[in-house]
């Protein structure tokens, strides 16, 4: 089948197919690290939200304020119904979500997604101090909401300390809106949560201007999607651009980060674990339909990738239906 009609070369999960798995467990925790002996390790500053069921708010702010974590402490997160902006100020710490790792430091925002699994943590020897909004995602309308804001693949974005200082004069409005509750704070939060969510929204879309693919790497994630199913080598792929092997690679890795046979081995488990969670396909036959010879080495590649098998991931996904 031609895997074009399902995906597009520019969706996040063709140029960076990280797979996410399941997890039955629904909870999260605070772990304090040694650092924070004789230290206080909750938020410094945290301020409930006067919620509504107002669906005429874009957004609804649940929480906001400040936090201060010493070093080694961390939280531990699994689907949380939220969504949670957060700015690093001061210090240096780490996000992990899913198998992917992202370094956090001053002016960089970090954001945490309704019912993903994730563990950040403060790293560096002085405070790790960040601003926090909290939105409600529980409802439909919530979600549609944050559906708008083209934000829902985003972990990480680096900002200039312009953008910085333009994003953290908004989520202190916020902050402001939320702890001093007058009467019209729901509104102001929420219309300050929207323009906080297209700011970074704006931002971001800068960012992917300016990581807009070579026009040789586009042809080859074309060429790959329309061909996934068949015996694909990265020689094959370089001869579609007329390029040497390694000359390809050189390109994946200044565009996307990664060597063309590593981004060729995820792409297939990615669409791999799309077609186990929704089509009731046998393994050999979705081996078949992403390239693999045979079960057995279909197998050994999606465990590598994905470090459980295919059927162990399936029940996994089909559990948490």
């Amino acid at each position: 089948m031609a895997v074009a009609s399902l995906l597009d070369a520019h969706d996040q999960y063709v140029l960076h197919p990280d797979m996410y798995v399941p997890d039955t467990r629904v909870h999260g925790s605070f772990i304090p690290g040694p650092a924070s002996v004789g230290h206080v390790t909750a938020p410094d500053e945290i301020h409930h939200a006067t919620l509504t069921t107002d669906r005429s708010l874009p957004f609804e702010v649940q929480m906001a304020g400040r936090s201060e974590w010493h070093r080694g402490d961390r939280y531990v997160r699994r689907n949380v119904p939220s969504f949670s902006i957060e700015l690093v100020t001061h210090g240096s710490g780490e996000l992990v979500v899913g198998r992917k790792r992202y370094d956090l430091r001053p002016d960089d925002v970090f954001i945490l997604h309704p019912n993903e699994r994730h563990v950040y943590r403060a790293c560096s020897r002085e405070p790790f101090r960040k601003l926090f909004i909290v939105y409600m995602a529980v409802d439909d309308w919530h979600r549609r909401a944050l559906e708008f804001t083209g934000l829902q693949d985003v972990s990480r974005i680096r900002l200039a300390p312009a953008d910085a200082r333009t994003v953290q004069a908004v989520m202190e409005r916020i902050i402001d809106a939320v702890r001093d509750a007058p009467p019209d704070g729901p509104l102001a939060a929420s219309l300050s949560a929207y323009e906080l969510t297209a700011t970074l929204a704006r931002i971001r879309g800068r960012h992917e201007d300016a990581r807009r693919l070579a026009s040789r790497i586009e042809t080859v994630v074309r060429y790959t999607l329309d061909h996934l199913g068949e015996r694909l080598t990265i020689a094959r792929l370089a001869r579609v651009v007329n390029i040497s092997p390694d000359h390809l690679n050189r390109l994946f890795i200044r565009s996307l980060g990664i060597r063309a046979h590593e981004w060729l081995l995820k792409l297939r488990i990615r669409v791999a674990s799309e077609m186990l969670c929704k089509m009731p396909w046998k393994v050999h036959e979705v081996a078949d339909s992403v390239g693999y010879d045979n079960a057995f080495a279909f197998t050994r590649a999606f465990k590598r990738v994905a470090g459980i098998t295919p059927r162990a991931y399936r029940r996994l996904a089909w559990k948490m239906r």
